[in-house]
Parts: structure tokens; sequence; C-alpha cells
């Protein structure tokens, strides 16, 4: 069957033709399932680099020469996934472009907490920003403990938590309603000392789907919240006109049924930052013969133990060392020299040559050695290690290009 007639990509949509090798690209589920690019790897195609991909962008739809079928919606990450296992290359993406999308304002109900920070003049930081890929707020991704101020580390602040607004004696910018690059351009300008607000939202995943917004936003404390309400139910007054003398008795009326809302039918908001996973769509095998469960589980290349601090059990090794300071492809430099079996549970799994690659939910590629020892360090309660196995020479040749093996769960 011939294949279909090229489709032009309807306006703020382009497409990418995958042809062969790696994509290079992350993607992770925004809140309505929906694939959204979450980082371009340096592996990225050809294809990719020429095109106007750009994190936060979200997969659409997609066409598989193969079938010679026009282009198919794409409504979850999990059927992406799926068609990814099942076709073959080449493959047409549609992406739909966010570059001109704002932001959408911190609701109130949605705030757990919130702290505010007083950024003196000439002080760095202590913490990095970078773009939620499906919020678009500008969100912590790192804490350097080395340079944060003492008393912006009293607030515990987190991986995830979104810079809400920047103010002084004179004014006040909402970040929460700006796209990144310009949050970026604007505390670079603003003048300083000024005052940071960072908010941190509800985990939804941690409460049951009968909780309410209504309920959570009783948990927020007033006094925490970054924003005064712009508006009033009719049966609300203001504070000052809340009467404080004994109200008398009177006949209890029936209660009023709360709305009802099908949870199920309710968008719900993406993991928070620190808890989301994204999938590397990265080079592809040339095998596609079907493994027992049991090789299936040797074959698995990455694997995690719990680290409480204290003894551990492994010794690492610098891989910059064996490499004469030159740059190690894939980044991670922290590599397992020796192992005491014995030392703490899951370390049987430890392999010599192994690599040491997250540690929590920080992502150590490019990270210097000496870095990942200071974090090692620092660690005092359960925190998960993440270690890809040493790499293995392939021997597979031939058949055909599978997509199965591109999909690398990565840790965000």
């Amino acid at each position: 069957m011939p294949p279909p007639a090229t489709e032009r990509p309807p306006a703020g949509c382009y497409d990418v033709e995958w042809g062969i090798g790696a994509l290079g690209m992350r993607f992770t589920p925004n809140e309505h399932e929906e694939p959204v690019i979450c980082q371009i790897t340096n592996k990225a195609s050809e294809s990719v680099l020429h095109s106007p991909a750009a994190v936060g962008d979200v997969l659409v739809a997609l066409r598989v020469h193969a079938l010679g079928t026009p282009m198919t919606p794409v409504t979850s990450l999990q059927e992406m996934v799926q068609i990814f296992q099942h076709e073959e290359l080449p493959l047409t993406l549609r992406f739909r472009s966010r570059e001109h999308e704002i932001p959408q304002p911190i609701e109130l109900v949605d705030i757990a907490c919130s702290y505010t920070h007083k950024w003196e003049a000439g002080a760095p930081l202590g913490v990095s920003l970078a773009m939620d890929p499906c919020s678009l707020h500008a969100v912590v991704t790192a804490i350097d403990y080395d340079r944060i101020a003492p008393e912006f580390l009293v607030f515990e602040p987190k991986v995830g938590d979104i810079l809400i607004s920047v103010r002084d004696l004179d004014r006040k910018i909402d970040l929460d309603q700006t796209r990144f690059e310009q949050v970026i351009s604007c505390l670079k300008s603003f003048p300083r000392p000024c005052k940071l607000t960072f908010a941190r939202l509800h985990d939804e995943n941690a409460h049951s789907p009968t909780n309410t917004r209504d309920n959570r936003a009783q948990t927020v404390p007033a006094q925490e919240m970054p924003h005064a309400p712009q508006h009033r139910r009719p049966s609300e007054q203001p504070r000052s006109h809340v009467r404080t003398q004994p109200v008398p008795p009177r006949q209890p009326l029936a209660p009023l049924a709360p709305p009802y809302a099908d949870p199920r039918l309710q968008p719900r908001r993406p993991a928070p930052l620190a808890k989301r996973q994204s999938f590397n769509v990265d080079e592809i095998k040339q095998s596609r013969a079907v493994k027992s469960d049991k090789e299936k589980e040797k074959d698995k290349r990455f694997y995690k133990i719990m680290y409480h601090g204290g003894q551990i059990g492994i010794v690492l090794k610098d891989a910059k060392l064996e490499l004469k300071g030159k740059p190690k492809r894939n980044g991670y430099y922290a590599i397992v020299k020796q192992i005491n079996k014995s030392a703490v549970p899951g370390v049987e799994q430890v392999s010599k040559g192994d690599e040491l690659i997250a540690i929590g939910q920080k992502d150590l590629q490019h990270m210097a050695f000496e870095d990942v020892q200071r974090m090692l360090s620092r660690i005092r309660s359960p925190t998960p290690l993440v270690f890809q196995r040493k790499p293995q020479s392939s021997s597979a040749s031939g058949g055909n290009l599978a997509l199965a093996d591109a999909l690398i769960l990565f840790f965000v």
C-alpha cells in the first residue's frame, strides 16, 4: 500500500521525521497523561536538532510509515510506549508547540505551604531553577548545600517548589504567570535585596481521590498564602466583619448537599517534579529475540539500593582517572571499585564497574566525582541509590529495528 500523501501540520504544530538511530528525547506525562518533552539530550537526531522541538512541547500524533496509515492521534504516554514497543522506524512525530503559552497562576487551594526568602545583594541563591515541562512554571531542580544561605535553608526548600513572586518595598511581580525565560531575565535585573516567595503544591497522589480542593484549602496557613483572594462567595464575610460575641442558638437547618464532582472526570495535576518519571527514547538495539523472564531479569540495566548513611560496603572510583581527563561518553563518573556483599541489603546486586547514576531524585550525569562523594556523605535518612550495570559488549546482529529496546526508565 503506498503511503498516504504528506499532511501539513495544523497551526501551532510541527512534524519531526525519525528515520534511524537515537531520537534523543525524554518524555513525561502531564495532567492529561499526554507525553511532554522534558529533555532533548546530546544524542538528539539531526531531524530533532533542525526542528523547533523544545522542552514542554506535547506529542499529539504520529504516523507509522510501514503501515501506510495516516497521522494517528496519541492520547497518552502509555499509548506512545505501546506504539514504540510494537512498530518500526521510520516514524513521523507531530508535536504541539507551547512557545507562546503562558503558565497558569497558582491557586491558593493548590498550595500546601509557602515561604519567603530575602535574597541579599551579592549573595548566591543556592538553588537551581528550571522550567517544569508540564506547567511551564519556574521550579527548584537542585539545592547547592555549599552555597545556600542558612536563613534560606531553614525553610527546607525542596525540588519542585515553584517560584511565584519577587518583590521589594516598591513593587511586586507575580512570576507564576510568567514564562521561564522572562523569569530569569527578571531575577537578573531586579534590584537586591529582594524577597522571593516559593510555593509547594499539595501532593494529590498522597491523598485519596475523594479528597476535594475545598478540604485541602483548609490546611493552608493564612499567613503563608502568597496572593489575596480575588473574590468571595456571597456567604463569606471579610475577617473584620466576623462577630466575636457568642451567637445565640437557633434551630438547625437541613445541611446542604455538597456539589458532586466525579473524581474520574477531574483533570489531575502531574506528579510533583521530585517524584516524576520520564522515558528516554535513545539508541535502538538490533535484536528482537524473545527472552525468558529470568533472562529479562538478568538484563535489567538499572537497579537501586536504599542507603541510610554510614557504611555502605561499596568503594567508588573516579572514571576520569582512567580516562586521563577525557570526558566520559555518558557523563557518569562514579564507578564501583570494590564491594562488601554483607554490608547493606541490596548490595548483592552490585558488580564491579557498575555506574552510580542517581542519588535520590538527583541525576549525577556530568557531576564531578568529588561532588558525588560529598552528596553521599550528607545522607542521614533512607535514600535510594540508582545504579546502571556495566555496559556489556554487544554481539547481536541482524533482525529488524525494534523500538521496545529504545525505552529506558530515567529518574528525574
